[in-house]
């Protein structure tokens, strides 16, 4: 198999994934794609999302930043689990605002992948940047087996 059928059979199964992943669902984050091809996820703040000053709770923006690394660390065909991340926060989140997740990978291993995410709007206003590190359990999908 070629390196670029394997990697779109790669991103179907993300795509696929993440449609069924019910705390994805239950967030209610959407994975999208630019005009480049880079993935990030987006999200409109509702109600549940909010704590009891009725700003976005800091562990749905940490969740989505999460998510948005992971999601590039599958896409690279890499299943990963995070082993470490932390997050600084600059703005506060209003509700019904609508925010986006992208992330970028800053350290490209055989067993470890480093990366950040901006938490921002449309505009590019920054709320939140996450850092985060991931072990790799291996290939997402065996090339040999494909």
């Amino acid at each position: 198999m070629t390196k670029e059928k394997l990697m779109a059979e790669v991103r179907r199964g993300v795509i696929q994934n993440y449609k069924l992943d019910p705390y994805v669902k239950r967030l209610g984050i959407r994975m999208e794609f630019d005009a480049e091809g880079q993935n990030y996820l987006a999200l409109t703040i509702d109600d549940y999302h909010t704590n009891i000053y009725g700003i976005t709770h800091g562990g749905v923006l940490m969740s989505m930043a999460d998510t948005a690394m992971a999601t590039a660390v599958l896409l690279r065909n890499k299943k990963g689990v995070t082993i470490s991340m932390s997050m600084e926060f600059m703005h506060s989140v209003p509700l019904t605002h609508a925010i986006l997740a992208k992330p970028v990978i800053l350290h490209d291993g055989q067993h470890t992948v480093a990366a950040e995410c901006l938490i921002t709007d449309a505009d590019g206003k920054l709320f939140a940047k996450a850092h985060a590190s991931f072990y790799i359990l291996g290939p997402l999908i065996d090339e040999d087996r494909v």
